[in-house]
Parts: structure tokens; sequence; C-alpha cells
């Protein structure tokens, strides 16, 4: 009877052994994604069979039923989950963090109620009285004597007005310089004109700047600022074109947009132009 009893143990041990080898495999498996006997269920169930005598047997691919005489069984690959432990004992305190950076100010506070009228004070002496001030002057505030304090007047002149439609006249002329010697180009820059008598009222304009047979002209004449006016505006001249070379041909003169073109940019004689400003 011993010895029968130690060969079934050493049974179920060889099938346990088995099964754990199993379930240890199940991980590749499951993690693969091809699922097959013994395990069904998703991989969370090991099929097999059992005997009257106590034998066990895993199912597999290739016997995947129970032979005659034997019962199927199921194992879960894992088994319920325990109670919950015991909390464990509080740790140490960890160290004090650095302190934060200050945080932005809050919007400000509705205004408070007024405070109560305070109580009216002694009359004070009044020895102003009859008291003015010389012609020319007028009263200022008193003394802490009571006695009136004077200042003389004080006349201010306002600028007057900048006149309607005031017109200003600028002018430019060609030049050669660099490596644009031999040609005429005009120079840009800018120029401001004070309308005479209103020191007040003035215009800056920008030059046309390029070569003076630049066709589409760029770079022309424009109006950049004015100064006790609202307005101002500016028409381009038919700009004076000299000869282009010395048989004397002629340069013709044209407006590209606000550019003063002239057709031969030759300086064998000098071109200008004009810009007239009107200012509101």
């Amino acid at each position: 009877m011993f010895k029968h009893l130690q060969a079934r143990s050493r049974r179920a041990i060889v099938v346990l052994g088995a099964l754990v080898a199993i379930v240890a495999g199940s991980g590749i498996a499951a993690a693969s994604g091809a699922i097959s006997l013994p395990f069904s269920g998703g991989g969370t169930t090991i099929n097999g069979c059992y005997s009257p005598g106590g034998q066990l047997k895993v199912l597999t691919r290739t016997q995947n039923t129970c032979p005659p005489g034997m019962t199927p069984i199921q194992w879960n690959v894992t088994g319920p989950q325990g109670p919950q432990g015991p909390a464990g004992a509080q740790g140490v305190p960890g160290p004090t963090g650095p302190q934060g950076i200050q945080g932005v100010a809050g919007p400000a506070g509705p205004q408070g109620p007024q405070g109560p009228k305070g109580d009216t004070g002694p009359a004070g002496v009044n020895v102003a009285a009859g008291q003015s001030c010389p012609t020319g002057q007028f009263v200022m505030g008193f003394t802490s004597n009571g006695d009136i304090s004077c200042a003389a007047t004080t006349t201010t002149t306002a600028a007057p007005a900048c006149p309607a439609n005031s017109q200003f006249v600028f002018s430019v002329t060609g030049s050669p310089a660099g490596a644009l010697a031999g040609l005429q180009y005009w120079p840009g820059g800018s120029q401001s004109q004070t309308l005479p008598g209103y020191p007040n009222c003035s215009v800056t304009v920008a030059l046309p700047a390029g070569v003076i047979n630049n066709v589409p002209g760029t770079n022309g004449w424009s109006v950049v600022s004015w100064q006790g006016f609202t307005s101002a505006s500016g028409v381009v001249q038919m700009p004076s074109c000299g000869s282009g070379s010395a048989l004397g041909t002629q340069s013709f003169a044209s407006i590209s947009g606000t550019y003063p073109v002239c057709s031969d940019a030759l300086d064998v004689n000098t071109s200008t132009d004009s810009f007239v400003v009107t200012a509101s």
C-alpha cells in the first residue's frame, strides 16, 4: 500500500511539473497572440483529463480530447486574488522642498465705502476783508496770517492756426556719382519746408532716388509727414530733361507713378523736377 501511494505521488509530481512548464510557456503564447491547446479562454485556462485512479493528462493540439475512461478537467492559469495585506508603517518625512517663486499680483480689490464726515472745524479769523490786489495782479491764495496773496497776470499768445490749402514746392536735381558716373540719377533723401510766418506749420517729403530713366519708376516722390496740418498731398511735375548726348539728341520727359523719368540718362545736361504739396 505504501509503495502504491509513493507511485501516485511521483506521477502527481511529474504532472505538476508539466503543468508548471506549460503555465510558464503561456506567457510566450499570449505574447505572440497564438492561443492553442492546452490553453483556452484567451490563454487563461488549461485543459486536461483525470482518471478515477488519480492520473492526470494535459490535452495538446494532437491529443485534444480525453481518452476513454478519463474525465475532462480545467485549471485556471492565474488563481484568485488574495486578501489585501495590512498597511505598512508610515515612512520618515522627506526634507522640506525649496520655496516656490512668487505668484503674480492679484487684481485690485473694490473701493471701500466712504468714511463718515468729520466734525466742522472752528471758524477762522477773516483778516482779508476789504483787501484787493494791485492792477494787473490777481488773488492766488492766502498767507498764514489770513492776508491775500497776489501774483502778476501772465499773458500767453496761442500760435496761429496753419492756413488751409497752403502750398509747398520741393525740387530735385539729377547728378552723377560713384559707380553711376556718366549717368544722371535722382539723389533721394528728404526735404522739409516751414510755411513763412507760421513756425509750427511744416511739411517733409522724400525725394526720388535712382537713375532718371528708371521705367517703371520706384522710390518716387512721397509726403513723409506734416506738422500743424490735418492732411497733405502732393503732385509730381513733369521733369525738365537735359539733352541726351553731345550730339544734342532730345531726352523725353514722363512720369511713372510718382517717379519723374527722362528717357536718356546721360549726364551731358542736368535734369530737374519739382513736387507741389498742398496742406490743410
